[in-house]
Formats: structure tokens, C-alpha cells, sequence
């Protein structure tokens, strides 16, 4: 009887030990904005843009974390003109 009770012990701390997976989402908000070093031209260019994807994973807390942070990311792509320069950024942020 106490063996059976030392094995339904331990299980029960094995059990306690280990964290359970859960669903969860990651939602992005990605933004691309248009500059231009000449304000003159500034309103020629594309207004910004903003869009929003979600993923969805089932995993430990932990480890959504960094899965989530995976989606971030930042981009700038430039160009000139003779004088003028232009750039657009893309950034996209994620959140659990």
C-alpha cells in the first residue's frame, strides 16, 4: 500500500511539473508608410498602409512567446530621384 501510495505521489508531481499546451493567437499589425525628403512631393505619394493577420497555435505559454515574436520585422527600401529621395517602411508588430 505504500509503494502504491509513493507511485501515485511522484505521479502526481511529474503531472504538476509539466505545463499544459493551450491554443493561442498571434495577431500582426503590419503598417508600410511612404516618405520623400521633398515635402513638395510628399502628397504624390501613396497614403499609408495598414493590415492585420492572425495565426493561431497550440503551444506552451513560453514557447508562444517567441513563436509570435517570429513575425515581427521591420523593412526599408529606399530610392532616389536626382535630388529627391524616397523610402517606404514596413513594419509589423505582433501581440499574444
Amino acid at each position: 500500500m505504500k509503494k502504491l501510495m509513493l507511485l501515485a505521489a511522484s505521479g502526481l508531481m511529474i503531472a504538476g511539473m509539466t505545463s499544459c499546451k493551450k491554443e493561442y493567437t498571434c495577431n500582426c499589425t503590419s503598417s508600410i508608410t511612404y516618405t520623400t525628403s521633398d515635402p513638395d512631393f510628399q502628397s504624390l505619394l501613396p497614403t499609408a498602409e495598414t493590415s492585420t493577420t492572425s495565426y493561431t497555435s497550440d503551444q506552451k505559454k513560453k514557447d508562444s512567446e517567441d513563436w509570435c515574436k517570429t513575425y515581427e520585422s521591420s523593412i526599408t527600401a529606399s530610392e532616389s530621384l536626382g535630388t529627391i529621395s524616397i523610402s517606404a517602411t514596413e513594419e509589423t508588430t505582433c501581440t499574444l
